[in-house]
């Protein structure tokens, strides 16, 4: 369901492809506590990012077929608002739901 086919099964079409407007991949994100200050956020921010863009890194989830996106704290927040939106617009129009 990805915008671009999969490394592993680069022959199999994505939905979009098939024409269905879904897109959706697993998110795996770091949450803190509620009011971390803000030297220490830096500080897990900066190091994700380094992890993030480490070659040896990379090379190891290709390896596994896990495939890297790394998304700022701010991004990564409007990607969790996009998808829960797309959800309750789906939700809405699901034949199951009452009307």
């Amino acid at each position: 369901m990805g915008l671009s086919r999969a490394v592993l099964a680069p022959n199999v079409s994505t939905f979009r492809e098939q024409g269905y407007n879904i897109e959706l991949a697993s998110l795996r994100g770091l949450a803190a506590p509620k009011g971390l200050p803000e030297p220490v956020k830096k500080k897990l921010v900066d190091a994700m990012a380094k992890v993030a863009a480490d070659p040896q890194f990379k090379q190891q989830a290709d390896a596994m077929f896990a495939p890297l996106r790394y998304l700022a704290p701010a991004a990564y927040a409007a990607e969790l608002e996009r998808g829960e939106a797309s959800f309750r617009q789906l939700w809405k129009e699901m034949p199951w739901q009452e009307k």
